[in-house]
């Protein structure tokens, strides 16, 4: 049974999540719920350090010009008015210290919750679709980082597809995940700023398929003048392919104007030959666009139902989506500004483990859809 079929949208995904969200919870509550009274406790403590932080700081800006002026009436000696102002200012930095020391502490304990809590839900999250994923836990932001991989056992007592699951591959790190966004030429505008989280590596027909939540952003000046572009929010997918293509295939959708993919291949060598490709369906051809250097080659891969998918969702969300096909390989840029970049719940319980069961893997579900009506 593929995956269309045993999920054909996203009312039959949410029902099937209701159905079986007490046995998530309890899943979840096995692989973390020993860290969630810990994390309740240090999440507190960090409200309650920021808020004395910011009760101090403010405190000290009411008090010190009053109590100079106040001084200033009773005394003219100056170095007994600042030596006064001094000693309060180092206090209050020993104490803002003290506080932000311990509330690192806090943070820490914090990053472990949602780092467990990833580590079961997005397994999970796969396994509804009957595959099994690694996953990478760590929050990657324009650095390297020592990434940790936790391989997840198929979870058969709630699912119970026809598919055969099969085990993922190890998961690749931020330096494969950046060389995969730039051979995928999705991106071409200036970036400055890349945050890359939740890596997960499936196998799906035995091919591999690769995905990471991504946050682009290309940020000038600084102060007042500081101007933030940004650029994407959302899933990276790369998929492997059966075959290597002859050619490039782009497509975007009709809002999509600048700084991707064919938008400005026209004037750069690299991209020589591509142009513009008539699939023959009107309504794909008005909100949706195509750019290829093999023609023949792009329509056969981009099935009609590939096709219907993405208008069909373009039409709903009109959220600008890009897909290439280069070499060996199909990319894609999906948007959600749902996804959780860094955070997951705030407790473990049925309302919120189905809430972000659903962020995860409702924009899957129309990745996976897609990839299932890609020809190869």
């Amino acid at each position: 049974m593929s995956i269309k079929q045993q999920f054909p949208d996203e009312v039959a995904l949410q029902q099937f999540l209701r159905s079986n969200i007490d046995s998530f919870v309890q899943q979840v509550k096995v692989e973390v719920g020993p860290l969630e009274a810990e994390y309740l406790e240090k999440s507190k403590q960090r409200k309650q350090g920021i808020l004395l932080i910011v009760t101090v700081v403010v405190a000290a800006f009411l008090v010190l010009p009053a109590s100079a002026s106040f001084f200033e009436v009773v005394s003219s000696t100056a170095i007994f008015i600042w030596a006064f102002i001094l000693s309060c200012l180092l206090s209050v930095g020993a104490l803002s210290w003290l506080v932000w020391k311990k509330l690192k502490g806090a943070t820490a304990t914090i990053q472990a919750f949602h780092t467990a809590v990833n580590n079961s839900v997005y397994p999970l999250a796969f396994e509804m679709f009957g595959l099994t994923a690694t996953r990478t836990a760590e929050t990657m932001k324009d650095s390297d980082s020592v990434l940790k991989q936790k391989k997840v056992s198929f979870w058969s007592s709630v699912i119970k597809l026809n598919r055969t699951t099969q085990q993922a591959p190890i998961s690749p790190g931020r330096d494969n995940a950046m060389s995969l966004l730039d051979h995928s030429e999705l991106i071409t505008e200036p970036r400055n700023q890349v945050t890359i989280d939740d890596m997960v590596t499936a196998s799906l027909n035995d091919q591999t398929l690769f995905l990471f939540e991504l946050k682009v952003q290309h940020v000038t000046g600084s102060g007042e003048d500081k101007r933030t572009n940004h650029i994407f929010h959302g899933y990276f997918v790369s998929l492997e392919l059966e075959r290597a293509l002859t050619g490039k295939t782009f497509v975007s959708t009709e809002g999509d104007k600048s700084g991707f993919g064919h938008q400005s291949f026209f004037t750069t060598k690299k991209n020589k030959g591509l142009e513009k490709t008539e699939l023959e369906w009107n309504d794909f051809e008005k909100l949706l666009h195509v750019v290829t250097s093999d023609p023949i080659e792009a329509r056969y891969i981009l099935t009609p139902n590939f096709m219907l998918d993405l208008h069909d969702w373009w039409t709903n969300q009109k959220q600008n989506i890009r897909v290439s096909f280069v070499d060996n390989k199909m990319y894609m840029l999906f948007p959600d500004k749902n996804i959780r970049i860094g955070k997951t719940v705030k407790r473990i319980d049925a309302k919120q483990i189905q809430k972000y069961l659903e962020s995860v893997s409702i924009p899957l579900l129309h990745v996976l859809h897609l990839v299932e009506d890609v020809k190869q």
